[in-house]
């Protein structure tokens, strides 16, 4: 007869997704899981100044979203799929906010002479490979960012996490599969209230779809605005 593995405990089982070494049920649409994530994260920071290193129907619209993101002034993205790019081109052609970059260069070439201190946020998740992406991520993370918060999404992956810790602060949200993580070196951020975000997100993650903004604006106002 063969041994058997024990199970787990639902409070064991709860702790591991907590901590991220299980990972939760993978969302239904997998790109944008970074959205509530983004909602909360707006505001607490308050973004003016947006650097956006992959264009996204789930990250580029939501900054350009004033009910999301108030106090967005500026979106600097960086594109090099041209497909892509155009296909934003054409939703955002009315918005003035937005600059669209297109890159012909792997995204870590085309941001090595970039200066990024002055952004208050920085969002990664372009290429379409995780060897690619890690790059970004490193060129990223060896700049001086300033009080900027790096944010980057399918943190689940353990390259991305290796290539982020040249930053001395970050944080992992895995209320939802994919992660989200957030990386920040001058900023004066509480990991009490990325936390408290990470909760709020996990209560709520079977009852707002995560690509619906509106939703997630009427359950993370509250829960993030009354922390202190």
């Amino acid at each position: 007869m063969g041994l058997t593995q024990p199970r787990l405990g639902l409070w064991r089982l709860r702790r591991l997704v907590r901590h991220g070494r299980v990972l939760a049920k993978r969302a239904r649409v997998a790109p944008s899981t970074h959205i509530p994530v983004l909602i909360g994260l707006s505001q607490i920071v308050r973004p003016e100044r947006v650097l956006e290193l992959g264009c996204g129907l789930y990250s580029t619209l939501a900054f350009l979203n004033r009910s999301a993101f108030p106090f967005v002034r500026q979106l600097r993205s960086y594109e090099n799929d041209p497909l892509w790019a155009d296909r934003i081109e054409e939703l955002t052609r009315e918005e003035r906010r937005i600059e669209l970059l297109r890159v012909t260069v792997s995204m870590a070439e085309a941001v090595t002479d970039l200066n990024v201190d002055g952004y208050d946020l920085i969002f990664i998740d372009d290429s379409k490979n995780r060897l690619e992406r890690s790059a970004t991520i490193q060129a990223i993370a060896r700049k001086r960012i300033g009080a900027a918060l790096v944010v980057v999404h399918d943190f689940e992956e353990p390259e991305y996490r290796a290539a982020l810790r040249r930053l001395p602060n970050s944080y992992r949200f895995c209320a939802l599969n994919p992660n989200t993580g957030v990386a920040w070196a001058d900023l004066a951020m509480s990991r009490r209230r990325l936390r408290a975000l990470d909760r709020a997100i996990r209560r709520n993650a079977r009852v707002a779809d995560t690509t619906d903004i509106s939703a997630w604006l009427r359950i993370l106002d509250p829960s993030i605005v009354s922390i202190r």
